[in-house]
């Protein structure tokens, strides 16, 4: 009995690192940002925003951010950082600019801390006039490209603060009732495979549990 709860325990760490392992090499990746890292708990049910970092062909990934229906109305989306393996010499935004986009994107190895974090990319996002606000239901294509750029540079955890695997932050603001704000991080979504796998080693765990 212990030799099963045993195996089984391993083979879920496995499924997990195997997971994000072959997340991080894959076409596309997405974060879910549904953890307040400080600030204010948006409304709405989380997740309350999604990033979708798709390879488009060599050297080129396009980036999209969803804000999520289930957040709520009157919430906004106003700033992005994100970490990169290595900043390409040659990284150029593609135009013309979404129109939710406040200029370009900026890059600098670290060049940013927010909320004790350090990031390489900030992307910003129209505040004013505030019916151009990034609300609910919109989403936001940022296209790069770079020599050697593809999703899997966008797998870099942050080294600084708590928790030290911060992939990404996301600020959200207008939160309800007092106009608040929160720093949202995002966390790697595993690819169907391995959630089918988990899936199938659940009733091995629940057995173990009922002897």
């Amino acid at each position: 009995m212990n030799l099963i709860n045993g195996s089984v325990r391993a083979a879920v760490a496995a499924v997990l690192l195997v997971s994000f392992g072959t997340n991080a090499r894959a076409d596309i990746l997405v974060y879910t940002f549904d953890e307040v890292i400080s600030g204010d708990t948006p409304g709405g049910t989380p997740p309350w925003a999604t990033l979708t970092i798709e390879d488009m062909g060599p050297n080129v990934v396009d980036l999209t951010l969803t804000h999520n229906v289930s957040s709520a109305e009157g919430q906004f989306l106003t700033e992005l950082d994100l970490s990169l393996t290595s900043i390409p010499g040659d990284i150029v935004v593609s135009e013309p600019l979404d129109p939710l986009l406040e200029g370009q994107p900026v890059f600098g190895d670290n060049l940013f801390t927010n909320a004790g974090f350090q990031f390489d990319v900030r992307i910003e996002f129209v505040n004013a006039p505030p019916d151009a606000r990034f609300f609910p239901g919109l989403s936001a294509t940022i296209e790069l490209m770079g020599t050697g750029l593809d999703s899997s540079s966008f797998t870099t955890a942050t080294q600084e603060g708590e928790p030290t695997d911060l992939f990404a932050l996301l600020h959200i603001q207008g939160i309800p009732p007092n106009d608040g704000s929160g720093k949202l991080g995002g966390n790697p979504v595993p690819e169907p495979s391995a959630l089918a796998t988990l899936i199938c080693l659940l009733p091995l765990l629940a057995l173990r549990r009922r002897r």
